[in-house]
């Protein structure tokens, strides 16, 4: 019989704890805008998959960021920023709508889940206080017994003088008169001799067809105790025990509840990426792609990897036209999972540029990775993600000026995404959009 399914549930004040926004001032605005865009898709597909929980940290997210966050940016009031903000805040209406509707259902949820732990631990104290039972009585059966054989064989000791004539005397046909013992190499066949069969028998071994009588080897005979012995006590019976309670899964698997949610990311991609960008590489000219996809079922997957405009040295690469991108993801509602880009010239690692421009896509998605290609050294791609903490912090508070520069504690502050990480390399299909040529 499968286990029950039982999903875990929060009070509804820790899951408005957990929708709290890092916001960071020196943050460029457009993240902002992009993060609360893609926080609002989320919280819509969690809600459209039942994840209520899920769905309610998201759109208290969304809110505190666009009602609370972003007005105290610097770039809030700028122009070019006005029509963007203005659909952020309809959307919170939205939000807000939202998480009124789900109060009362999420507060009714936890309640019958603390219900639901409570009678569980109910019947697991009672299956155990009678399995304990059970066994006490078993025990105490078996000491019984044991004792009982004891009295048995101690009140059944068996006679000094006892032999098997003395036992055989009555027995008709049988002759037990005890045989005069000479040397002792002719004892046992004188018993032989002396031990007659009964009259019928006689006649049988004395016809044509007789056999001889094959020789006889004398056995150790143990004597047995007269009486009755003791009966064994009946099992101890189980059919009336109660079933054990249904193996339990407790479905925590909605956003933070286990760490980073799985991305999945096409194997393909990295030859397809390098292939197409291969003349900027004999160039020693980095580029940079955007990796898009979706969300489904607490799963993001990698589907489409977009090449926008840019601009590019051999140590550096920036997109341009990033209207024309966000255009493009949302007219097919993908969503920005991470960046890939090249190191034509150094071995795979991440500078202080990529650092500070993977923080930004970070702060959107935690699970936002950045790949890394140097296709001229042994170790040509890496999967990375800032660590959180201490990477993410260390960046997000960093304001030192130089393009180029060093963070405190560099060994902590990136990680390997694919290693014992999040991210899973699967053989998928890619769609490829190279907006460089349009």
């Amino acid at each position: 019989m499968p286990g029950e399914k039982i999903e875990k549930c929060f009070p509804r004040q820790e899951l408005t704890d957990r929708a709290k926004v890092d916001f960071v001032e020196s943050t460029p605005i457009r993240f902002y805008i992009r993060t609360a865009q893609q926080v609002f898709k989320q919280a819509r597909i969690y809600h459209n998959e039942g994840d209520l929980q899920t769905c309610y940290i998201l759109y208290m997210r969304y809110a505190n960021l666009v009602i609370t966050e972003l007005k105290r940016h610097p770039e809030f009031n700028a122009p070019e920023n006005k029509a963007s903000i203005a659909a952020l805040k309809k959307d919170a209406l939205v939000a807000m709508n939202e998480i009124g509707y789900l109060n009362p259902i999420l507060d009714k949820k936890y309640d019958d889940y603390k219900e639901h732990l409570r009678k569980r631990a109910e019947k697991q104290q009672l299956a155990q206080a009678r399995e304990a039972s059970l066994q006490s009585e078993a025990s105490r059966q078996q000491e019984r017994l044991a004792k009982d054989q004891e009295r048995f064989w101690a009140n059944n000791q068996p006679a000094q003088d006892w032999s098997l004539f003395k036992a055989l005397e009555g027995v008709p046909g049988v002759n037990t008169t005890q045989p005069h013992h000479q040397h002792h190499h002719h004892q046992h066949h004188q018993e032989i001799q002396e031990f007659q069969y009964p009259e019928h028998v006689q006649r049988q071994h004395q016809s044509q067809w007789a056999t001889p009588t094959p020789t006889i080897r004398q056995q150790p005979l143990i004597p047995t105790p007269t009486g009755t012995p003791p009966a064994l006590p009946r099992k101890p019976v189980t059919n009336n025990a109660p079933k054990l309670p249904p193996k339990i899964f407790e479905d925590d698997v909605h956003e933070f509840s286990q760490g980073l949610r799985t991305m999945t990311v096409p194997l393909r991609l990295l030859d397809r990426f390098l292939n197409i960008v291969r003349p900027n590489t004999i160039k020693k000219l980095e580029t940079c792609g955007i990796l898009a996809g979706v969300l489904s079922r607490n799963k993001f997957t990698v589907t489409t990897l977009i090449i926008p405009k840019q601009t590019a040295t051999s140590d550096t690469c920036s997109t341009t036209n990033e209207d024309e991108l966000f255009e493009f993801q949302m007219e097919r509602d993908l969503m920005t999972l991470g960046w890939i880009h090249t190191h034509p010239t150094q071995t795979c690692f991440m500078s202080s540029v990529d650092l500070h421009t993977h923080c930004s896509y970070q702060l959107m998605l935690p699970e936002a990775i950045a790949i890394v290609c140097a296709p001229s050294h042994e170790k040509d791609y890496g999967v990375f993600r800032l660590t959180d903490p201490p990477g993410l912090q260390v960046i997000t508070q960093c304001r030192q000026k130089p393009l180029f520069h060093q963070h405190p504690g560099e060994n902590d502050i990136y990680t390997d995404a694919c290693d014992q990480g999040h991210v899973e390399l699967v053989d998928l299909d890619l769609d490829i959009v190279d907006l460089r040529s349009k």
